[in-house]
């Protein structure tokens, strides 16, 4: 389940909560930290430092997400990766049964590299997918 922390990564993460539940699996939340994400500004801090800082963010949010999910007594495991979202999400799904993505309807404040993804992920998910839109 890609994680970006967004209201359409949450609803899907619900979807998905509920089918692992369902047939007692075992979910793997996914979040990647994106090479060409946003730099910081020029003199605030260094190229490494900055995805350092995303690194480590990216990895405490998701483990948040996670541990509220086992406390319910649900298997989870966070994978935090870096490089571009859709291989990351592509490679990690070729080990997996099932793909829940998610899709805001709302394009106008959605990134056109957040759309470009999504679309990457559904003309080439070797697994099973299942579209979450909010």
């Amino acid at each position: 389940m890609p994680i970006d922390f967004s209201a359409a990564s949450e609803a899907a993460l619900r979807v998905a909560v509920a089918i692992a539940r369902r047939d007692s699996a075992q979910l793997t939340l996914l979040h990647v930290v994106d090479i060409n994400g946003l730099a910081p500004e020029a003199g605030s801090i260094k190229g490494g430092e900055f995805m350092d800082r995303q690194r480590v963010d990216g990895f405490s949010r998701l483990r948040d997400w996670a541990n509220s999910i086992s406390a319910t007594g649900l298997a989870v495991v966070p994978i935090v990766l870096e490089g571009l979202p859709c291989d990351q999400i592509l490679a990690c799904a070729k080990s997996h049964d099932l793909v829940v993505l998610a899709r805001s309807k709302r394009r106008r404040r959605w990134r056109w590299f957040a759309r470009r993804t999504w679309s990457a992920v559904v003309a080439d998910c070797p697994s099973s997918l299942m579209l979450v839109s909010i």
